[in-house]
């Protein structure tokens, strides 16, 4: 769930420039007692989407940061800290690494 929110805002903030190929992979998810703490990648398929999604000074990136972070802390009923890296994997469709992630949504 938390992947799919993620991604959301990123296809909203990228509308046309990004394609559907993009997938976000949650490399830390911490549920404490006064916040939740989330690590992700946004994962491009092209050197050139990078830039698009960081934004003109990561204004781009930030705008997704507080959005999701806004949804997730209605979900979680806690702070949410989040912090988005993107990272270019070219053809990731094909790795069964991201396959598995995306089966198990």
């Amino acid at each position: 769930m938390v992947s799919e929110v993620i991604r959301e805002k990123l296809l909203h903030e990228t509308r046309q420039e990004v394609p559907y190929t993009s997938c976000v992979e949650i490399r830390k998810l911490e549920v404490m007692d006064d916040h939740v703490a989330i690590l992700c990648d946004l994962i491009v398929d092209k050197e050139s989407q990078k830039p698009i999604v960081i934004g003109n000074g990561g204004a781009r990136i930030r705008k997704i940061r507080v959005s999701a972070e806004k949804e997730l802390r209605d979900y979680f009923e806690l702070p949410v800290s989040l912090e988005l890296f993107v990272r270019v994997e070219r053809n990731w469709r094909q790795k069964r690494k991201f396959l598995d992630q995306l089966d198990s949504v």
